[in-house]
């Protein structure tokens, strides 16, 4: 077998997330006022799948949907492992490091989140906004 280092993983892994985004517009209203977990005030987190990979630097992917009501944002925080996201519905700002970029739905938008970066996620628009969150928890 061969050995998958941490740049291939996440080569891989952003090589795979067209799979992950829809192909027809997915309706915000996919999930109830209470889906999920309250993370910060108006946005909750869905979790979705977990599982076991046999990548060099990581043991399990674990994949969330973040779900932002109008106006509403994470805490600037650090990030706790290397993930990747996904932009599913809405329009969101990302500071991410001393990065700031907006990702929208139709821009088809997917960054990656590495490690010990702080981060934010703000919903800017007049709609709910989902985030897809692909993390990769380490061996």
């Amino acid at each position: 077998m061969t050995e998958v280092d941490r740049r291939s993983a996440l080569g891989l892994a952003l090589a795979a997330a067209p799979a992950l985004i829809p192909t027809t517009p997915m309706a915000a209203t996919a999930y109830g006022p209470n889906a999920g977990e309250e993370v910060a005030p108006g946005v909750r987190e869905v979790f979705l799948y977990k599982r076991e990979v046999t990548l060099a630097a990581y043991k399990w992917v674990w994949m969330t949907d973040l779900v932002f009501q109008p106006g509403s944002s994470t805490p600037l925080d650090v990030v706790p492992n290397d993930a990747i996201c996904v932009m599913l519905e809405g329009l969101v700002r990302v500071r991410l490091g001393e990065q700031e970029f907006n990702a929208a739905r139709g821009n088809c938008d997917l960054w990656a989140s590495p490690k010990g970066v702080l981060e934010r996620r703000s919903n800017t628009g007049a709609d709910v906004a989902i985030v897809r969150v692909i993390d990769l928890l380490p061996r």
